[in-house]
């Protein structure tokens, strides 16, 4: 059952307030054009042909799903649970990081994991009811992530960096806020990463470019609310116009 609060109608506002017009009737019309690469799309809208970072606007597509949801995100199960402490020390020394091993630093980044643990652990409850997150409080164990945007599950690799900033990067003292930093770091998680999902099309499971096309692509069609920035930070960007064509094409 979706949440009502006015914190939550207060988020929701805010961002459809602030949303771009313009943007907003791209992704509501437009036709597809292709992948220019695992993370970038053209569009055609009307005579205007836009490139779009899918990694940007999924964030938040996610971000803005995870208020509309709130209470309503259906859980799924990770086919293994995975330890929380394990994940959240990936977060800390991340593969292929420098870091030293003297035992003062290791004995440091095993305080910073079991907090966090114990965290998590405390507010587990809430992140099962809510957002669809199931921690097993006896196993201390990741269970379940949400189904944020239908058929599009996160890049597990963003999963340990998830937990950290929920326990080290949210309010959970103000209502607003904690909202707010939670669907921000949901948010982060569930966006496209480069490598998340097959490239080759004879492989079992959707490619990327078909999930983009398929899956993220339509639902910017339905209630999505572009902020303005996108615009401005290069995440949507006009290439060309079919009228700048025809004047290159008439001095040809």
């Amino acid at each position: 059952e979706k949440v009502q609060l006015t914190s939550v109608a207060n988020l929701i506002s805010a961002f459809e307030t602030a949303s771009h017009s313009g943007l907003r009737d791209v992704f509501s019309n437009y036709t597809f054009v292709g992948c220019f690469d695992s993370t970038r799309v053209l569009l055609q809208f009307e005579t205007r042909l836009f490139i779009c970072d899918m990694s940007r606007l999924s964030q938040e597509l996610a971000y803005q799903e995870v208020l509309h949801k709130l209470g309503d995100l259906s859980p799924f199960k990770l086919q293994t649970p995975l330890p929380l402490h394990d994940l959240i020390k990936i977060a800390l020394n991340p593969p292929g990081s420098r870091s030293s091993s003297s035992f003062a630093i290791e004995d440091e980044t095993e305080k910073k994991s079991l907090e966090a643990v114990a965290l998590l652990k405390a507010k587990a409850e809430l992140l099962q009811e809510y957002y669809g997150l199931g921690i097993d409080t006896n196993a201390l164990t990741l269970v379940s992530l949400p189904e944020i945007i239908d058929e599009y599950p996160p890049f597990m690799g963003h999963i340990p960096f998830l937990l950290l900033s929920l326990a080290n990067d949210v309010n959970w003292t103000e209502e607003q806020p904690c909202l707010d930093g939670i669907a921000r770091t949901l948010s982060r998680a569930y966006s496209l990463h480069r490598l998340q999902f097959s490239s080759n099309e004879d492989t079992d499971g959707p490619t990327q470019a078909w999930i983009v096309e398929h899956v993220l692509l339509p639902s910017l069609r339905l209630r999505f609310s572009p902020p303005r920035e996108l615009a401005k930070d290069g995440t949507v960007v006009q290439i060309t116009s079919l009228e700048k064509l025809y004047k290159v094409f008439e001095r040809c």
